[in-house]
């Protein structure tokens, strides 16, 4: 009999439909706050890129894309330019949604067999397949988080009925392996951890069926549920951030629960992905077509846009936020060639290598 499609596979394609949809290419950029966003264009043979985390000391990490639906991961930094991450032995796709202030970098890389599987990226560039919650270590992984003592979150694949696979949070080190952080309440149907702080309370979703969910910190103690829809972020000091399933992004911390995040005026709807040890809060606000710009949040609630490129016709999102208040996201440039490319880094260096080793109960 033919095993039912897995649901961890199709939280992989959820994690790029996530991001705002663009007309145009995309490049990943920084921002600064000294001179505002800097793009930083794609490798040699993509067309698109996207940064997803940043550190304290200005590592970028993230994906870029090709043409055919291919990704590859990279990380960026101001002396190095873009630079391809290595793929597990036999893979064709990556992408990089994490890095820790040590510099190790958690995503995900096709294998062999076309499986997606959690990798983490060591500081020396050997790639680690971090396996599944699987019996017999098949099946897909992704991992989205890792906090400065090398503790990685995300989502994996388990077990469920006779012939049935399902996806549930994960929390991995190098001593334990690959822990399954299993469900909020014994009747959800899904779960996922999305970041992770250094104290290890782990912050994501838990679902009870497949058209809602709630955000949930993942702490020694057990689940701990802050809200509708599902938490993408937080900093040290235990404060969340994520989507409320409302259509607005949320902040919450243990003494005034959640707060709905408001747009930029103008803007009909807001996301927010990341918070930092500030209290800087990053995301995207949505207009009415569904355009986004990307957001910041200051701890005084002063809101402040991001801006788009040039006159403002193409959009950008925000996705990651360090200790200094460097944002890194994704820009939409216009498709005209020869006129995208504004990096002020050392050049882009090719593409991805190749090696063969190197609850408390929801009330």
């Amino acid at each position: 009999m033919t095993r039912k499609v897995c649901l961890c596979a199709l939280l992989l394609l959820a994690v790029v439909s996530t991001a705002p949809v663009f007309a145009d290419a995309m490049h990943a950029y920084v921002w600064r706050a000294a001179n505002g966003a800097v793009d930083l264009g794609v490798p040699s043979g993509y067309t698109s890129s996207v940064a997803r985390g940043i550190s304290d000391s200005g590592t970028i990490v993230g994906y870029a894309y090709r043409d055919d639906g291919g990704t590859c991961a990279f990380s960026w930094t101001d002396s190095t330019g873009i630079v391809g991450l290595d793929l597990l032995p036999g893979g064709q796709r990556s992408a990089a949604y994490g890095v820790n202030n040590l510099g190790q970098i958690v995503g995900h890389s096709t294998n062999v067999v076309g499986e997606s599987r959690a990798v983490l990226w060591d500081t020396d560039g050997t790639i680690i397949d971090l396996g599944t919650l699987l019996p017999d270590n098949a099946g897909n992984s992704v991992a989205f988080a890792i906090n400065d003592s090398g503790l990685v979150v995300g989502t994996a694949d388990v077990p469920r009925d006779y012939e049935t696979i399902g996806s549930e949070a994960f929390s991995w080190t190098s001593t334990t392996g690959m822990v399954d952080l299993g469900r909020a309440a014994a009747g959800d149907v899904i779960s996922g951890a999305r970041s992770v702080n250094n104290a290890g309370v782990i912050a994501g979703r838990s679902a009870p069926n497949a058209d809602w969910s709630y955000a949930y910190l993942i702490t020694p103690q057990g689940w701990v549920e802050v809200g509708d829809g599902i938490a993408l972020g937080l900093n040290n000091s235990g404060v969340v951030v994520g989507n409320n399933g409302f259509g607005h992004g949320f902040v919450w911390d243990s003494l005034n629960g959640a707060t709905a995040l408001l747009p930029l005026p103008g803007f009909v709807s807001c996301q927010a992905t990341a918070i930092n040890a500030g209290g800087q809060i990053v995301g995207n606000s949505v207009d009415s077509d569904g355009h986004a710009n990307a957001t910041i949040w200051q701890p005084d609630g002063t809101i402040m846009d991001l801006g788009a490129y040039a006159s403002g016709s193409y959009r950008s999102a925000a996705y990651a936020i360090n200790g200094f208040g460097d944002v890194a996201g994704t820009i939409a440039v216009p498709d005209v060639p020869g006129a995208i490319n504004l990096s002020f880094g050392l050049g882009l260096v090719a593409l991805c290598r190749r090696n063969g080793q190197r609850r408390a109960n929801k009330a």
